[in-house]
């Protein structure tokens, strides 16, 4: 009880204090509210605007199937959204639709946007903006509203994230295609296919002149060899048959075989040295041509028909080898050209499939968004701009209350706070008064 009893005699002592110097702490309070009014009075009088955002009851909820848990309400949601609208990133996306419509000062006036709940109806979401332009005061709540609207409908409408979803990746698609259909005009610029193609087309028919000629040789030795046998047998009579089925042979057996196919610029047929049709000897003509008209002459012996018949022979081999070995060339060339158009159509398929995969994907991806798109077009929004801001006609009422009631509590403060500074001061000390002792020994007993 003592202790209480010096409490209640330290705060007499501090009210004593302030009573004692009321007239300076009313000074104090006098100057404050001065300072305030004229703070009000200085202050740039503000127009505000206000829209309303409905929210939709058909908000998508989760069935409860447990009491104890029930699903969220309106107002709830409406907080929520509430919340949302007030975010920094809802007020940057304002301020960024609003560049270049509005002279500057829009960050302050997004800066002075409120957003509540109105308490009749929590279905509505009140957005409110004040600036000293009224024009600028409408166009941030207005924005405000709609880009809120959109954003809400963007994060609670299924169709809405499905769509933004499917245009992110048909935005990714796009740039796949971009890109697969470039590396294709780039192969076909710089391919060689149709040159290939050709090259191996020539090579196929011209190995195939090659070994038609070279069957032609070996017809010719082996009806050589019977023409042989037949003068070493002395058979005249069917010595001319035999000497004319060689005079009617084709001349370019023995005179070379056809000219080789053009190398495709840029292939390995091209770097290796061509093999080129292998032309008889110079004198080989001439003496096949001396060879037959002696071979003609019945009365020549058979020692010098046979002696023409071995130089006839001797020159058709000698063609032979040399196509052999233009054959072996040939066809080493002719596989090189096969392989690289068998790389080059490698590439060209896989180029192929990847540009149409794409393609599809893309169109897919279009589709759906297409039909995403009617889809969120009937959809219920969960927020709608249910009344867009007017332009105000009268600025908004000045803050008096707030500002005299913050300039009354200083004033109050700063006038005890001086009270008691002066009476600190040597001069302003009074004797601390105390209670007697027998009253507080007669309030014990």
């Amino acid at each position: 009880m003592c202790e209480r009893l010096s409490d209640d005699i330290e705060l007499r002592d501090y009210l004593d204090v302030a009573g004692r110097h009321i007239v300076l702490v009313v000074v104090a309070t006098v100057v404050a509210l001065a300072v305030g009014v004229g703070y009000t009075l200085l202050q740039p009088q503000k127009h505000e605007a206000v829209a309303l955002l409905l929210i939709s009851r058909q908000l998508p909820q989760r069935p409860s199937f447990d009491p104890r848990f029930p699903p969220p309400d309106v107002q709830t949601a409406s907080k929520a959204i509430a919340v949302l609208l007030h975010s920094p990133g809802v007020a940057a996306k304002v301020v960024q639709d609003l560049r270049g419509r509005l002279p500057a000062g829009v960050q302050g006036a997004a800066d002075e946007v409120t957003i509540e709940v109105l308490r009749d109806d929590a279905s509505l979401v009140r957005v409110a903006a004040r600036h000293a332009d009224p024009q600028v005061a409408a166009a941030v709540a207005n924005a405000w509203a709609d880009t809120g609207a959109r954003e809400v409908s963007e994060m609670y409408s299924q169709s809405q994230r499905a769509l933004k979803l499917v245009n992110e990746q048909l935005r990714v698609t796009e740039g796949e295609l971009r890109a697969v259909g470039g590396e294709l005009r780039d192969f076909y610029a710089r391919s060689q296919i149709a040159l290939l193609q050709n090259r191996v087309n020539q090579g196929n028919a011209y190995l195939a002149q090659l070994l038609a000629a070279q069957q032609r040789i070996g017809l010719t030795l082996a009806d050589a060899e019977r023409v042989r046998q037949q003068l070493a047998a002395g058979g005249e009579a069917t010595v001319a048959d035999g000497l004319l089925q060689l005079l009617v042979l084709d001349w370019t057996v023995a005179r070379g075989a056809p000219a080789p196919p053009v190398a495709v610029p840029g292939t390995r047929q091209a770097e290796s040295p061509q093999a080129t049709a292998p032309a008889s000897a110079p004198s080989a003509p001439v003496q096949l041509q001396i060879a037959v008209e002696q071979l003609r002459v019945a009365d020549r012996p058979v020692s010098e028909r046979l002696r023409n018949l071995d130089i006839l022979t001797r020159a058709l081999d000698e063609e032979r080898q040399a196509l052999n070995r233009q054959l072996e060339q040939e066809t080493a060339a002719l596989q090189g050209a096969r392989r690289d158009l068998a790389v080059e159509m490698a590439e060209e398929e896989r180029l192929n499939l990847g540009f149409e995969a794409a393609r599809r994907t893309y169109q897919t991806l279009s589709n759906k968004a297409d039909e995403l798109r009617i889809a969120t077009q009937s959809d219920v929004l969960p927020a709608q701009v249910a009344s867009p801001a007017a332009l105000p006609d009268r600025p908004a009422p000045r803050p008096w209350l707030l500002h005299l009631g913050v300039a009354a509590a200083v004033g109050i403060f700063v006038g005890v706070l001086g009270a008691f500074v002066v009476n600190s001061l040597p001069s302003a000390r009074a004797p601390r008064r105390r209670p007697a002792p027998e009253l507080a020994v007669t309030k014990e007993r």
